[in-house]
């Protein structure tokens, strides 16, 4: 039996600083997979604690923890594999990052990498929710390689190192080469510069130090044709720039290591066919993309740009037994002042996929608010204030409805909330002006026409 947790904390922003809005994706339920679950989930409790949590960029984090009494009614032991998608980077996950256990024990996973998300900041809320698709997610959990189109794992390239050392502060150093794209596949790393027409490439290398630059050819080899230039313009030669060129034959997959073999201790140890697969699918698409060329950053950015990550571990169940699994991690809220003068922080919950359980009873809901905005002004769920910042609702079965609640500095958002303190400071700054203007030329008039 496979099962699937489905939950995010990614952020986007609209804006490089101060931005009116700052969208992040919205966490979801447990669901079954497989239509033939036959566990049950009799109790949720799902719990939102916005105390002593980090704040990311202009928003608010929460700790979310979602603890579900899990109940197997069948006669045999039942081993559940399930599967935690967690939108985070390569470089941002970390063995820490999500907290699984099944009662009391914390429950070891593996980390399958999914696919990208690079425009979540574009979408709504329902768009938001068609990212996660189900059987794509579970398709990633596998440890087959990837199978590229434009080249071979066991394919062998040849490597150009250039080892580069500016006599002055600063050199450029160029290299054009022509390919056909149908024969030959082209990789740079250490180049800062690109121009292209069609099949005709120029690199360049801005260089300061002493630089190792790459250039791997994969294919019908080329001829690579240097010079040595003064500054980025590409137009005035010079000799203050020495540089040595070498070659060797090595094979992709050795090549490709360079990328996956990362010394970070803060970082989650990636299998390493986990990592492959990954580095060959962007280079296969880079390679589809810009006619057999990919340079490093095309690579590296896959290192920190956010994707699903699916957290896998399994739960063991005795016969006609119950056990507690629990998932913890940190959620952020969209930000949003496009209506108020301060900001509001809208959290959305998925609610819908648990009906893929083969029962699901008993949703609690417990929702601690920070100082900064310790009032829910909204909420698809009718909510009991408590004492100390707290909210609680008690459901016998999942509403018909997704979760959504927004957090605000005030308890009721006023007219006066609404206006915008800024332009109503500067309309009447400049009216103000134009007052005092009108003022001095009647004054000066009556002064004038007095004298007259």
């Amino acid at each position: 039996v496979v099962s699937l947790i489905l939950i995010s904390n990614f952020v986007f922003a609209y804006a490089n600083s101060g931005p009116v809005i700052w969208p992040a994706a919205p966490s979801s339920d447990i669901v079954a997979v497989e239509g033939n679950s036959p566990i049950e989930v009799r109790n949720e409790m799902l719990t939102f604690d916005f105390n002593n949590a980090k704040n990311s960029d202009y928003s608010i984090s929460g700790k979310v923890t979602a603890e579900y009494e899990m109940y197997n009614p069948t006669d045999k032991k039942e081993t559940s594999v399930m599967a935690f998608p967690f939108v985070e980077s390569i470089r941002g996950i970390s063995e820490d990052a999500v907290s699984i256990m099944a009662d009391d024990d914390t429950l070891p996973f593996e980390v399958y990498i999914g696919s990208r998300i690079d425009r979540i900041g574009n979408y709504g809320i329902e768009q938001q929710k068609n990212i996660y698709d189900f059987n794509e997610i579970v398709g990633t959990i596998k440890r087959d390689k990837y199978v590229p189109y434009n080249f071979t794992e066991d394919e062998t390239g040849k490597l150009y190192k250039i080892y580069a050392e500016p006599k002055v502060d600063n050199a450029y150093l160029s290299v054009e080469f022509n390919y056909d794209s149908a024969h030959t596949k082209v990789m740079t790393k250490g180049f800062n510069s690109f121009s292209g027409n069609g099949e005709n490439i120029r690199v360049a290398a801005g260089l300061w130090k002493t630089e190792v630059l790459e250039i791997f050819i994969l294919g019908e080899d080329v001829d690579l044709v240097f010079e040595k230039y003064k500054d980025g313009t590409l137009t005035e030669k010079t000799d203050l720039l020495h540089y040595e060129v070498t070659s060797e034959d090595i094979m992709l997959k050795d090549y490709l290591k360079q990328y996956t073999n990362v010394d970070d201790n803060d970082t989650y140890n990636f299998n390493e066919i986990q990592l492959y697969n990954m580095y060959a699918k962007a280079l296969d698409g880079a390679f589809t993309s810009n006619m057999g060329f990919c340079s490093e950053d095309m690579l590296s950015e896959e290192w920190y740009s956010k994707r699903i990550l699916i957290l896998v571990y399994t739960v063991e169940f005795p016969e006609n037994s119950t056990k507690t699994v629990s998932v913890g991690y940190t959620a952020a809220g969209t930000m949003d002042k496009r209506e108020t003068n301060k900001p509001q922080y809208t959290f959305d919950y998925i609610l819908n996929p648990a009906e893929n359980w083969n029962d699901f009873k008993n949703l609690n809901i417990k929702i601690i608010t920070p100082e900064e905005a310790p009032y829910i002004i909204k909420s698809s769920v009718d909510l009991n204030r408590e004492d100390n910042n707290i909210y609680s609702a008690a459901l016998n079965s999942l509403p018909e409805q997704d979760f959504s609640f927004t957090l605000y500095y005030k308890e009721k958002i006023s007219l006066f909330d609404r206006v915008d303190l800024y332009k109503v400071s500067i309309i009447s700054f400049l009216v103000l002006i134009i007052g005092a203007v009108a003022a001095i030329f009647f004054i000066a008039f009556k002064f004038i026409k007095r004298i007259i």
